[in-house]
């Protein structure tokens, strides 16, 4: 709802105007219909792949909802927007899970006395500080390293291709960096052309990586991407950061339960919720953005 400026609910009730407010209330949109609406005015749609993408991420949010009961018209509702199968649509929303909600803090394990623990348990207590070993896999229920309309490619297609447009929203060089990219090949292409000023330079610095620099190849040959504005830009940053974030926050949640790590998964508690204000708001330069960075760099010198 968007009030008059410098009024707020008080002025209405203050000056006997409450049924304008009434008024003004009633005709509001649901707030999940909003988010849809919102992130399907950021997608293209006259590309297919655009479409399909965008509605697997509105899908998401309609299977976070907690009323089961309006899942169904929702979907419809996606499926008549973008012009897809309404049953393709259904099996693909019975596919995905539901994202993680926030678990209050447990308390601490009460432990046995020390001399009865082994004759109990059979094992030492278990050390809760000892980080467990990390195991670097591929994201899981995403488009594949090679799906140009993934948010990883098209960002990497705007530094390719489109630099003036990422410094224009002052973006490029000095918000982008090789953190908002999962590692592997992605971060690969960022990182060679960071410091390259032609595609030929870059893709030199990639002889190592068949992968990275086919990938590269195709970029190139593919061609800026079409219909772009300011906010399909920022927004396609910020969705690159919240996928990284969120591939760390899984692998890391998933160790932490294989190995009973409290502290591990009572901290996570703090990054879900920064990854719901990301995806809320697609703005690189949000609070919550920042705070995502700079865990990630945590991570990258082993503090977390």
């Amino acid at each position: 709802v968007e009030l008059p400026a410098g009024q707020d609910p008080g002025d209405f009730h203050a000056n006997g105007m409450c049924d304008a407010l009434t008024n003004l209330t009633e005709s509001t949109t649901r707030f999940l219909r909003w988010r849809i609406e919102r992130i399907w005015g950021l997608a293209d749609p006259n590309d297919i792949e655009g479409r399909s993408m965008t509605a697997e991420t509105m899908l998401q949010i309609v299977k976070d909802h907690h009323n089961g009961m309006i899942h169904d018209d929702y979907i419809r509702q996606i499926a008549e927007i973008t012009e897809l199968s309404y049953s393709h649509l259904v099996e693909k929303f019975k596919g995905i899970e539901k994202t993680p909600k926030r678990k209050a803090p447990m308390p601490a394990p009460q432990e046995p006395p020390d001399d009865d623990y082994r004759r109990v348990f059979d094992q030492p207590p278990p050390d809760l500080h000892e980080r467990p070993r990390r195991v670097i896999e591929e994201p899981k229920g995403r488009q594949s390293d090679e799906n140009l309309d993934s948010a990883e490619c098209r960002a990497l297609s705007l530094i390719l291709h489109n630099q003036q447009a990422l410094e224009n929203l002052n973006l490029w060089p000095d918000r982008i960096s090789e953190q908002f990219f999962f590692e592997g090949v992605h971060r690969e292409i960022f990182n060679s052309l960071i410091g390259s000023t032609t595609f030929e330079e870059a893709k030199g610095r990639l002889e190592h990586d068949e992968r990275a620099s086919s990938l590269l190849q195709k970029l190139h040959q593919e061609g800026p991407l079409q219909n772009l504005d300011d906010g399909k830009v920022t927004a396609t940053i910020a969705e690159v950061l919240y996928w990284t974030a969120k591939h760390w926050h899984d692998e890391i949640a998933s160790e932490a339960t294989k190995n009973s790590d409290l502290k591990a998964a009572q901290e996570l508690a703090g990054i879900h919720q920064l990854l719901s204000d990301l995806i809320d708001s697609l703005d690189p330069f949000s609070k919550a953005a920042e705070q995502l960075l700079e865990w990630l760099q945590s991570l990258g010198k082993g503090e977390s």
